[in-house]
């Protein structure tokens, strides 16, 4: 394959800022990558953008990149390696955005859909993980402490069912709470608390599984990093010391009979991660994100100290792919389940549904409303058809 040209662009994402998009066109067509941002990040992430300016990066691509990238010759996915040093200088977003628009680009050449030319081996559906309460920093500092509270069918008979069942706990949520609005991930915003918010949707998780005679599952993403300061979590307006915090945390898995547990705890407690996974690991998926950042080595580092059992996968947190490959095989090896998942700030494009299949993670993280989380679920109704 020849690209013929590069063009970078300024677009919109889902919370109206400004991401990169990448335009390359061959003999087959142009085709368009982007890449979104995160509003709730870990410290460990990398740059985005350079000098944190878009729009510098797409000025500094379309007039330092153009003759470069002009007649490039693309024969495998290993000149993502040749890819990411000469974009690195970009920022990780700028680096995604053109390993993304290249891997469609020879997706349409060898006549293949995404997910099998990063992976021609075997693929796998995800079971399909919801945000439909909000909280936290993605709410705007309204409702619950916890940034989200999630559902999931483990065992749908299809994509189709997996999605309608996270649909129907939205809906009836909507009719059940009081809701002020959607917060950047179009889930509800309430100013109900964490347990009020668990209560009411262990409530509808017990209709919906016995309506379908499926295990349909809640969890919530914590986010603790928003709530922890000077050595203690804050909650209900009260400050809790960190084994009060856990207290209260295992409290709640058994009261909610929670199944996954995202960032329970700062993204430097390690140690507490690994309490809590000791104490509840056999029933919870204890989750890592801003723990680990999409970072191999921060991963081996957790890994050392038994800190859980399943990890958050976001592409742009560590802004390579090849990274990202061996994080999530590094998850494999060590039986940590690898969560892709969308951020905050989205665009529409639908290639993290095909990195998902492609990498065969056992969960997908993505909203359940929105055309920036639906562009996702519909590639995967056109995936698993």
């Amino acid at each position: 394959m020849i690209i013929r040209s590069l063009i970078a662009r300024k677009i919109l994402n889902s919370s109206s800022n400004y991401t990169i998009e990448i335009e390359i066109e061959t003999t087959k067509g142009k085709f368009y990558a982007s890449v979104p941002s995160g509003t709730s990040k870990g410290s460990a992430e990398i740059q985005e953008f350079a000098k944190d300016d878009v729009e510098y990066c797409v000025d500094a691509i379309n007039r330092n990149m153009s003759e470069v990238m002009k007649n490039y010759v693309v024969n495998d996915l290993s000149v993502l390696n040749e890819i990411e040093k000469i974009f690195k200088k970009y920022g990780g977003n700028s680096v995604l955005a053109v390993e993304y628009a290249i891997i469609k680009a020879m997706a349409s050449e060898m006549g293949v859909p995404e997910y099998l030319l990063i992976n021609n081996n075997s693929v796998s559906m995800p079971n399909i993980l919801s945000n439909v309460i909000g909280g936290g920093s993605h709410s705007f500092g309204n409702g619950p402490e916890f940034q989200e509270f999630l559902i999931t069918c483990l065992n749908p008979d299809n994509i189709r069912q997996a999605v309608a069942i996270n649909s129907l706990a939205y809906s009836m949520l909507q009719k059940k709470i009081k809701v002020f609005g959607r917060n950047q991930e179009n889930a509800l915003i309430t100013n109900l608390s964490n347990e009020k918010s668990l209560s009411e949707l262990s409530s509808i998780v017990s209709e919906i599984a016995d309506k379908t005679k499926k295990r349909v599952v809640l969890g919530a993403d914590v986010a603790a990093n928003h709530f922890f300061k000077s050595g203690s979590y804050t909650i209900n307006n009260r400050k809790l010391s960190k084994s009060k915090y856990m207290d209260y945390l295992i409290k709640l898995i058994d009261k909610y009979d929670i199944y996954y547990l995202e960032d329970a705890f700062s993204e430097n407690d390690v140690k507490m991660f690994s309490e809590l996974y000791s104490s509840v690991g056999k029933k919870c998926l204890i989750c890592g994100d801003d723990l680990l950042a999409t970072n191999p080595d921060k991963l081996k580092k957790a890994l050392n100290m038994n800190y859980g059992n399943s990890a958050i996968v976001k592409p742009n947190q560590v802004g390579s792919l090849i990274k990202t490959g061996e994080f999530v095989e590094l998850c494999k090896k060590n039986r940590i389940i690898p969560i892709l998942s969308h951020r905050s700030q989205e665009t529409e494009d639908s290639i993290l549904s095909h990195l998902a299949v492609a990498y065969r993670c056992p969960f997908m993280k993505i909203g359940i409303a929105g055309s920036e989380r639906t562009s996702k679920l519909n590639e995967l109704f056109r995936i698993f058809k």
